[in-house]
């Protein structure tokens, strides 16, 4: 591919991108007068606070994912497919690892803390 092409695959990309994203945007504006009307405020506060704490989790591979893509590419390039199996096992376990931890504590903080109280929320 000659870099003209290229610039030219690269800018609509990013166009399509932007476009993808302020639509985004814009559902979501929408979304929240419809949640609200339908959840109602405490139902909907409720709401927002969990999917926050599972937005959260996605966060919880600490960049095993990121560094497994790096490592990945590299070992394509360099046609090494033994090194594939090894890395792909090793991000597995080390995730694995990482969300039995997680459950653990999550798991433990349920009987331990008062939510309703925590969150503000009515019983």
């Amino acid at each position: 591919m000659d870099g003209v092409a290229r610039e030219n695959k690269i800018s609509l990309n990013i166009k399509w991108s932007s476009v993808l994203r302020l639509s985004s945007i814009g559902l979501n504006l929408l979304l929240v007068p419809m949640m609200l009307s339908f959840l109602g405020q405490a139902e909907y506060g409720l709401w927002l606070t969990i999917s926050s704490f599972l937005g959260w989790s996605a966060l919880l591979d600490l960049g095993i994912g990121n560094g497994l893509k790096n490592r990945l590419s590299e070992s394509l390039a360099q046609h090494k497919t033994k090194d594939l199996k090894t890395y792909t096992s090793s991000a597995y376990v080390i995730i694995t690892l990482v969300a039995t931890i997680a459950f653990l504590i999550f798991a433990l903080a349920a009987y331990l803390i008062d939510w309703p109280q925590l969150l503000g929320i009515p019983t």
